[in-house]
This record gives structure tokens, sequence and C-alpha cells, in this order.
């Protein structure tokens, strides 16, 4: 899935610790991330660009082989591969199912510029016109700083060119001061408000960072499920218990 990274000669190795039962096949596959520029998955082993340059190939049993040695690249590849989220909420609301396989963790973005603009460049078009955009953006490397992103060809990005624009200025602004400590809907109601982020590419950020994906849905998922009103019970982790069972067949029964 995505593009394949060079081979790089191994400068370090790592093992990261994960909460148990944790799968990366199942993170990596939870949406369409992993195939999207700076990573790449081959069913196996995910490969990214870490914020340095750093290249990481990481495999199943989460040991970690690197270009380079990088203790601050690990801590955002732990947050990337969604370690240290905790579900226990989740898994208290949703179907036995849901806890058996450890689902609800998913692949996440890096920075937060970076999950605004995976948000943004993933609706309303193809999924290879979501690839397009992200390969102009990042190109070979790490995912830009929001300084960097004016300089990157964004013909791809066409009509959302602005609003990535605006979104990296946002961001190098302090969008984000204080958003560790802010409820999903304050962090939700500032992304709103950002140009070009209507209901579903902002409602998209969220989980992107490790938050529950709220109840909006696109003409997709509405297609998907007969009744979306169902999942209203299930409060702010409803579009977070939704899209697991859109996708639960994505992966092996237990």
């Amino acid at each position: 899935m995505g593009v394949q990274r060079p081979a790089f000669e191994v400068a370090e190795v790592a093992t990261l610790s994960g909460p148990p039962g944790y799968d990366l096949d199942r993170v990596a596959r939870s949406h369409a991330g992993a195939g999207l520029r700076p990573h790449a998955y081959d069913g196996r082993r995910l490969t990214t660009v870490l914020p340095s340059g750093t290249l990481a190939r990481v495999d199943r049993a989460l040991r970690v082989e690197l270009s380079a040695p990088d203790p601050a690249g690990l801590q955002v590849l732990r947050r990337v591969l969604d370690l240290d989220t905790d579900l226990t909420e989740l898994w208290a609301l949703a179907d036995p199912w849901v806890r058996a396989t450890g689902a609800g963790r998913q692949l996440r973005a890096g920075s937060v510029l970076e999950a605004l603009a995976q948000a943004l460049a993933g609706t309303n078009t193809s999924y290879r016109g979501t690839q397009a955009m992200m390969e102009q953006l990042v190109g070979d490397g790490p995912f830009p700083l929001p300084g960097q992103v004016p300089g990157r060809p964004l013909t791809a990005w066409g009509y959302r060119a602005p609003a990535l624009l605006g979104a990296g200025r946002a961001v190098d602004e302090g969008l984000d001061e204080g958003w560790p400590d802010a409820s999903d809907e304050e962090v939700l109601s500032a992304v709103r408000r950002l140009p070009g982020f209507g209901p579903f590419a902002a409602t998209s950020v969220l989980p992107l960072l490790g938050r529950p994906r709220p109840l909006v849905l696109d003409r997709w998922l509405a297609q998907q499920v007969p009744d979306p009103g169902r999942y209203a019970r299930y409060g702010r982790w409803g579009g977070t218990v939704l899209w697991l069972d859109v996708t639960r067949t994505w992966f092996p029964a237990v």
C-alpha cells in the first residue's frame, strides 16, 4: 500500500512497547493513511520518514529499524502508531468484538498540520487524488513544517491549495495551543473556523489527532449504514463505533 520506500542502511534498532493485543496491521489499515506519504505499508512493515528525515521501518513485533539514531523521532512514531491511547471508555460502550480484537486504534498524523492536510486532501475526491496531493506536498522526505508549505508545488491541490496554505499559517500562528487540554468540541470548533474545512473534513481531523470520531457522515459512509442515528447512543464515540462497524470486514473475524 502506498509508495515503496528505498532500502536504507540500518544504523539503529529499537523495540517499542505497546499495549496488550496491539495489531500493527489493524492500525495501519484502519483508514487510508498508510498509503499516503510519508508512509508506506506492504502488509508486514510500515515505513515512514520521521520529522528529522530519518527513515524508520517498523514490523508487527514493533521492532523499529532506523537510518540514524533518533530518540525524538521514536516518540513521534509512538504517536503515529497510536500506542498510548486509552480505549477503556470505548471498549466499555462498544460490542464485545471491539475489545476482543483490540480495535479502536488507528494510524495517526505526526503533527497537527499533517492531520489537517490529510483531512483536506481526503474529502470529495478519489483515493488516487488524495495520494497525488500528498505526494506533491511531502515528496520523498518528512511531512513539511508550516513555513515550508508555500514553497511546495501544489497544482494537484487545485481549489484546496488556499485552504492548505491557510491551515499552515494558522498552525504557525499557534492554532493548536492548548489543544491537549481542550475538549473535542473546542478542537472541532477551531478547525471548522478554518477556510475550506466543512463538517466532514473537520470531523476527519479529530481521529488523526487520537480523539474519537464525531458522528458526521459523508455520502459514502451514509450509504454503508441503514440507520446512522442508532450510533448516537455511543456519545462522543458514536462516529468511531460506526467506522469500526463499516470496516469490520476488512479484517479477519475472531
